[in-house]
């Protein structure tokens, strides 16, 4: 504990992987269905199996939209266009859309 007090550059590699996980478990929260997120069983087996699919589900959307967004890269550089890695940087696969969550309840 007092390293990660006094050591900075610990403390901002600790916060990016956080705010990283915890922007993972939103984007699990918004593609989960049925129930509302709400796990329904009480059996500890079927909870986890929630868990793994609602995560595997996650990944898989991620991954369709990285792809999406690969192709319209590779579009854009067939055009002409100059693509700067460092706008690509911010790209996500997972990020909503502040417009497009308002939708999905």
């Amino acid at each position: 504990m007092p390293r990660y007090l006094s050591d900075a550059p610990l403390r901002v590699r600790v916060t990016a992987a956080t705010n990283k996980v915890e922007a993972f478990n939103g984007f699990s929260d918004w593609v989960c269905f049925g129930q509302h997120g709400t796990v329904a069983a009480n059996d500890p087996v079927e909870q986890e199996k929630d868990v793994k699919f609602t995560s595997l589900l996650a990944n898989l959307v991620i991954f369709h939209n990285t792809l999406d967004i690969a192709d319209v890269v590779r579009q854009l550089q067939a055009e002409g266009w100059i693509v700067d890695p460092l706008d690509l940087a911010q790209i996500s696969g997972a990020r909503l859309s502040r417009g497009l969550s308002g939708l999905i309840t």
